[in-house]
């Protein structure tokens, strides 16, 4: 870097504190989302004192708001009233196809957790994980499940169709949450038979969107902990979406010593994930995302595909394939031995 070019300089403080300020953007829209603006403006446009009555808001501090969703693309201002951009109200109106309204729910949460960082960072350990009955963190939980299927509504078409189904009767998706994938699996092939394994405070979530598309006979739920209870047998592909990076390495050998006892003979154990180079230093979001394991997770991190090489090694697969789905996304095939 040339010190003595004003321009350079100014240039580079720029990339750095811009990048300090993105809480700024990521909260205006988060906020908007917590306080359901997007869906009361939906096909209608409101002064910022009746969008202010109906959110229970101020009528001052809501016109704020609103000018600062303008400027970031979200809303659209017109004599004095606001309505929503075009992608906020294909994107950010419950309803909408591709609604990813609870994903954002999500991040709230998630920007609290990130907030104590530098304890994470000082301690080595995860922040204390809500107790479980407690009211706030069943919304979270279910907000958690619902993002997982806004996030999942693309990247599953694109997994299911980069698979070979040929031969395939019978599928468990472990941590299947809102049955995303399974839904896009008997969609793709109404003769197979899913299995979505989760939680208990989770399957219902399942079920209720299983029973919404009317596909009872094609996909079942089976309540259980992986880490303790039986996967059942039988099953000629296993999936693991998204949760592999929870787990530490030695917890991911003993989930696939156990798929593989849950497998017939040849059966393939499919994983989607978010790898790092070997470094540990690119792609930026799964090395970013590692830190999101850090401080949510006992053990959990993002892998490379050496590391899913050694694991497979350690419980009896083989890789045989793998390609890639979205922007951040790699499907690994393996085979049973």
């Amino acid at each position: 870097m040339n010190v003595n070019n004003l321009e350079v300089i100014q240039q580079s403080i720029d990339e750095i504190t811009s990048l300090a300020r993105g809480f700024m953007p990521a909260q205006i829209l988060l906020t908007a989302n917590r306080l359901d603006l997007f869906n009361l403006l939906s096909e209608k446009k409101l002064t910022a004192r009746d969008l202010a009555n109906k959110m229970g808001t101020n009528a001052r501090a809501t016109e704020l708001l609103c000018n600062a969703l303008v400027s970031l693309g979200f809303l659209e201002k017109k004599d004095g009233k606001f309505y929503n951009s075009e992608k906020s109200e294909q994107f950010l109106v419950r309803g909408k196809p591709y609604f990813v309204g609870d994903n954002l729910r999500h991040q709230s949460y998630l920007m609290e957790r990130w907030l104590h960082l530098e304890e994470v960072i000082k301690t080595g350990q995860p922040l204390p994980r809500p107790q479980a009955d407690d009211q706030k963190n069943k919304q979270q939980i279910r907000d958690f499940i619902l993002a997982m299927a806004n996030i999942g509504q693309l990247t599953a078409r694109q997994v299911v169709e980069g698979l070979d189904l040929r031969g395939v009767q019978r599928i468990i998706d472990i941590g299947g949450g809102p049955a995303t994938y399974a839904i896009e699996f008997v969609k793709k092939n109404p003769d197979i038979q899913a299995v979505v394994f989760d939680l208990p405070e989770v399957v219902p979530i399942a079920e209720e969107r299983i029973r919404a598309l009317n596909l009872q006979n094609n996909i079942s739920t089976k309540v259980g902990n992986f880490h303790q209870d039986d996967l059942g047998v039988g099953y000629d592909l296993a999936f693991l979406s998204n949760i592999i990076h929870m787990l530490g390495f030695e917890e991911m050998i003993k989930l696939f010593k156990k798929i593989h006892k849950a497998l017939n003979q040849n059966g393939k154990l499919v994983v989607k994930d978010f790898f790092v180079n070997e470094a540990g230093t690119a792609p930026s979001f799964a090395a970013q995302f590692a830190i999101n394991m850090l401080i949510n997770t006992e053990h959990g991190k993002s892998y490379s595909f050496t590391e899913m090489h050694q694991a497979f090694d350690q419980s009896d697969f083989s890789w045989i394939y793998s390609f890639s789905v979205g922007h951040h996304s790699t499907v690994i095939v393996a085979e049973r031995g």
